[in-house]
């Protein structure tokens, strides 16, 4: 198990450097409390009985870490706001805090840096919509070897990749406000929290990258969703992680575990505002993309080698959309199955086969 420590506000605001914990049996949530300076003595006996007492009632994948109250800027408080599920409804932000919906729609990113900004800006534009809990997917190949994941499995994948979920991070609110963001491990596999630390607990937000099934339907990290209340909460690339699931599965991926909190978790979960993904479909290289509010986009490379956008879809399509797609590409374009398949052969790095 790794205890979590609260990153909005784990220090006395009059720069005392203390704080204690408050262990609440009944909801098992972990809750931090200011501790006057008088009290400094107490505190290692305090620390030694919350840590039994966490010990005792933590579950074996995450212990639940609560989020600082909320204090923002009069300027920055949203108008009307009202939690509920996944949206904040009728929130009305200033404008120059969130110049990103102003941005024309992007193209497929040429480098890390340019897919990083593009899925933050996405991500600020949904939440300007009102959609405070989202899914990401970067494409992580482009940050890390095959061999690494072979050789090393998912710590292999989490070392190449984490720099990728912290420039994310780190670009969120057009990269304004920011005063650190803290990463740390939540699971014995990969699952790590990046956490922005802004300089208005408005600005927070929480982004848990390579979270599976089991650590994500947990009591604690539901109810530490809950308690982030209106800050911007992000499942990053959780389709990579060792437990993987995908949201527009409808917690089919959960088979016969808890049901019932896999379903909440994806019915708030269930906005993808960003998808970037290459992958092999009916032997072409396919690249599917996606940046809120914007369709979702199938690019195929051609037997030149060139991207070609083929279709769009208005919702997340399914494998058997995508392949479909494929071969409606090569019956309109009249594409020759030997050059076809010369392609692939060539992309795998071997000769075609001689052929008649």
């Amino acid at each position: 198990m790794v205890a979590l420590e609260c990153p909005g506000q784990p220090w006395c605001p009059r720069g005392c450097a203390q704080s204690a914990m408050r262990c609440t049996s009944q909801r098992w949530v972990t809750t931090w409390v200011h501790v006057p300076c008088r009290t400094r003595v107490l505190w290692p006996v305090m620390a030694l009985a919350t840590s039994g007492m966490v010990g005792c009632a933590a579950m074996h994948a995450v212990s639940t870490f609560v989020p600082a109250p909320r204090r923002v800027h009069a300027g920055l408080q949203p108008k009307g706001a009202s939690f509920h599920g996944s949206r904040l409804r009728a929130a009305s932000l200033p404008e120059e805090t969130l110049a990103a919906h102003a941005l024309p729609r992007p193209d497929i990113p040429n480098s890390t840096e340019a897919m990083t900004r593009q899925a933050a800006d996405a991500a600020m534009r949904a939440y300007r919509d009102g959609i405070t809990r989202q899914s990401v997917r970067l494409r992580l190949d482009t940050a890390y070897g095959q061999e690494d994941a072979n050789l090393y499995g998912i710590t292999g994948t989490l070392r190449g990749t984490l720099p990728l979920a912290e420039s994310f991070t780190q670009y969120l609110w057009g990269g304004e406000m920011l005063r650190r963001v803290r990463t740390q491990g939540v699971d014995q596999e990969a699952a790590t929290l990046c956490y922005r630390q802004a300089d208005f607990n408005l600005y927070d937000a929480a982004v848990f990258f390579l979270t599976g099934r089991s650590l994500v339907t947990t009591d604690k990290l539901r109810g530490y969703f809950r308690l982030m209340g209106d800050r911007l909460v992000v499942l990053l690339n959780s389709e990579d992680a060792a437990e993987p699931f995908k949201v527009q599965y409808k917690a089919k991926d959960w088979l016969g575990e808890d049901q019932s909190a896999a379903a909440e978790v994806v019915e708030v979960f269930k906005e993808t505002t960003y998808y970037y993904i290459q992958r092999n479909v009916n032997n072409w290289k396919v690249v599917q993309f996606r940046a809120y509010p914007h369709p979702w986009e199938v690019w195929i490379e051609d037997l030149d080698y060139r991207l070609v956008k083929i279709v769009e879809f208005a919702d997340p399509p399914s494998y058997d959309d995508v392949f479909q797609a494929t071969k409606d590409y090569e019956e309109v374009n009249n594409v020759d199955i030997v050059k076809k398949y010369g392609k692939m052969m060539r992309d795998q790095g071997s000769e075609p086969p001689v052929i008649g």
